[in-house]
């Protein structure tokens, strides 16, 4: 079942070299239960900082996170994480990765059923390296999905993926979450693929990070949406 996500007044700040470096600040997010909410913002900015937050993978200096209005604990058990790499056992086959994500859930789904919902049914003896790109981070998806997780937070899941590749995990991360009604929080750098994918973008610019604004993509047009982000970050479209 979908939970809410409730940032508010969130900071984190790194001890460095030259003193403290504050990485996020006065970061305040909602997202609703069931909502895909896509986070974009300039490299180091903070953005897979506040992912870890939110998954309880690392501590806010300030401020308060909660899921369905409950504190986020130490690697909350309501997330699960996709990342970049999809960080497959090369020891573990492709059945037991994704069994990985079910450990300590009760009525976790069983890995062949999830691995038939992403299209690897068949595949699950292999080994990761025997599998592409796009299907290792399939595999990586069914073991975020196993566990039937209340929010789902998305780490650039498909930076490293052709593009082509990278429309088919799109659509099928979609699916999925609507599937089954999970919230799903996104960090990417492209634009086309948040306007595509997501309910609504939140931008997070600054130093140290904020947000700086919101667009509701439902009903309103791509095109115009597309030049006002990027706009925001002084880039322009190229004819």
């Amino acid at each position: 079942m979908a939970e809410a996500v409730s940032v508010h007044g969130v900071a984190r700040v790194f001890p460095g070299q030259e003193g403290q470096v504050a990485v996020l600040q006065g970061v305040d997010l909602e997202a609703a239960p069931g909502e895909f909410v896509a986070v974009l913002g300039a490299s180091g900015c903070g953005k897979s900082t506040l992912l870890r937050l939110v998954a309880g993978l690392d501590t806010a200096t300030a401020g308060e996170i909660r899921i369905g209005g409950r504190t986020v604990t130490d690697c909350d058990p309501r997330c699960a994480m996709v990342f970049q790499e999809p960080r497959l056992l090369p020891w573990k086959s492709v059945a037991q990765n994704v069994a990985l994500g079910a450990r300590g859930v009760p009525d976790a789904e069983t890995p062949a059923a999830m691995l038939q919902r992403v299209g690897l049914s068949g595949s699950e003896r292999s080994w990761p390296y025997q599998l592409s790109g796009g299907m290792a981070q399939r595999v990586g998806l069914a073991r975020a999905f196993v566990r039937k997780p209340a929010v789902l937070l998305l780490d650039e899941p498909f930076a490293a993926l052709d593009a082509f590749t990278r429309l088919q995990m799109g659509d099928l991360l979609r699916e999925i979450c609507q599937d089954r009604s999970r919230t799903v929080l996104l960090v990417t750098h492209d634009v086309d693929e948040a306007l595509r994918l997501a309910d609504r973008i939140v931008l997070l610019g600054g130093k140290p990070a904020s947000i700086i604004a919101e667009y509701a993509t439902a009903g309103h047009d791509a095109n115009r949406l597309r030049a006002e982000i990027l706009g925001r970050f002084g880039l322009k479209e190229v004819a």
